[in-house]
């Protein structure tokens, strides 16, 4: 607790900064004529402090390489992905083994930047048939519930997690 703390002491304090700032002027130098120069850049910093932001909030709690497994559950966590871009396309899954002592099983999506409300994920569940059995469309840290029936068949399932837009996504 005192290290979370300690880092929203130090986000405020980042953030009051950035504010002060806010309408500061700078001149610069040309190449050309080493005398301060008559036009004057006006720097951005609410830009400057959002993108600081942004990344304090990404590594603060991005949860890549947290996944476990024991000999009744697994909690699988995908490293962060971002969708829709030239090395990635709109489809993520995982392939569970999902035998009869399973239960039921949950699928979520985390976004990074958590205040993105409209932003939204497809969840796809289907079983080792390759039948869909569950699908929901839901925003970040929105679950999706399964619970197994006594028909369903046992084997390598496929939880997809399919998103139209350029996001970064954690898939759960």
């Amino acid at each position: 607790m005192k290290k979370l703390t300690r880092k929203i002491v130090a986000l405020t304090l980042s953030l009051v900064m950035c504010i002060s700032f806010s309408n500061t002027t700078f001149a610069y130098a040309d190449n050309e004529n080493i005398s301060s120069s008559a036009e004057a850049s006006k720097v951005n910093w609410w830009k400057i402090g959002w993108i600081i932001l942004s990344d304090y909030v990404e590594k603060l709690i991005d949860l890549d390489g947290q996944s476990e497994k024991d000999s009744s559950w697994a909690y699988l966590v995908s490293p962060s992905i971002e969708y829709n871009t030239g090395d990635m396309g709109p489809e993520v899954y995982f392939r569970p083994e999902v035998d009869n002592s399973v239960g039921s099983i949950r699928m979520h999506g985390h976004r990074i930047i958590f205040v993105d409300i409209f932003t939204q994920i497809a969840l796809i569940l289907s079983d080792a048939s390759g039948d869909t059995v569950s699908q929901a469309t839901t925003g970040t840290n929105q679950y999706m519930f399964y619970t197994k029936k006594a028909g369903d068949s046992s084997g390598t399932w496929k939880a997809q997690f399919v998103s139209t837009e350029t996001y970064k996504w954690q898939l759960y």
